[in-house]
């Protein structure tokens, strides 16, 4: 069995999942995210590790960014080149309250990622892949 990608999602669903899977999870509270309460924002063991009987499922988990709830946020969709390897990207959210990664991963070519990034106001989306800036949109 593997670990699914929790990662922008709500902490219920992989406490059901772990719950589900007799795995014991460890949460960190995150009080400085912009995320709304309940978001994770990061995961161990990583998307797609074997789950073994002794694992433990720790969670990084967004308390909510003051006055940003769950409706306040805006899509940010982003599909991977086709190529013929993996590549890295990252994806970086730029606001008044400064800059933020919201996403850094190795992606399949081809693939989508789809990210609900929350509005605080006039941002942009600057996405990069194996390090170089290959698009930057307003949200």
């Amino acid at each position: 069995m593997l670990f699914p990608d929790f990662r922008q999602r709500n902490v219920g669903e992989a406490e059901t999942w772990a719950q589900k899977h007799m795995l014991p999870v460890a949460i960190n509270a995150n009080s400085d995210s912009l995320f709304p309460r309940g978001t994770i924002l990061s995961q161990k063991p990583n998307p797609d590790a074997i789950a073994l009987q002794d694992s433990v499922l720790s969670l990084e988990v967004s308390r909510g960014g003051g006055d940003v709830v769950a409706s306040a946020s805006k899509r940010l969709q982003y599909q991977v080149s086709q190529g013929s390897s993996e590549s890295l990207v990252r994806i970086v959210v730029i606001n008044e309250q400064g800059e933020r990664e919201v996403f850094n991963g190795l992606r399949s070519p081809g693939s989508k990622i789809d990210l609900a990034i929350p509005d605080a106001g006039n941002s942009r989306a600057r996405i990069f892949v194996n390090g170089i800036l290959v698009e930057e949109r307003d949200l």
